[in-house]
């Protein structure tokens, strides 16, 4: 294939760019090895370094989101959650009760990310 290793093939967009070709860098090679999910994001949040949570609803079947987490010194991630994701970010949020992050986007948003719409 043309590739140095495993992660090198996904910084290639999983091989959909030449091996020739410059690799991906900063957020989107974050996300093309995996460290932009919600196994990451729950991680993040146990910590209690995250502030505020930024919801955006991105699509309905799988439920999808775009989650922007702003830190305590002003840092921000922008995670991508679905599935199995999905619910370890739950997870996360309901173990850290009161001491959870705010949460910030349009009520559908919100509602969809804590798994209340399901009969819409």
């Amino acid at each position: 294939m043309g590739y140095r290793n495993y992660y090198d093939y996904r910084a290639h967009n999983f091989g959909r760019s030449k091996p020739s070709e410059p690799a991906a860098k900063g957020e989107k090679l974050r996300r093309l090895r995996g460290h932009a999910a919600g196994g990451d994001l729950a991680k993040t949040l146990r910590r209690g370094k995250i502030e505020t949570l930024h919801i955006f609803y991105k699509g309905k079947d799988p439920k999808q989101f775009e989650i922007v987490s702003e830190a305590e010194n002003g840092d921000e991630r922008t995670w991508y959650i679905k599935g199995a994701s999905l619910l370890k970010a739950q997870q996360a949020i309901a173990d850290l009760g009161p001491d959870a992050p705010t949460m910030v986007g349009s009520p559908k948003a919100i509602k969809a990310f804590e798994g209340e719409d399901e009969d819409e």
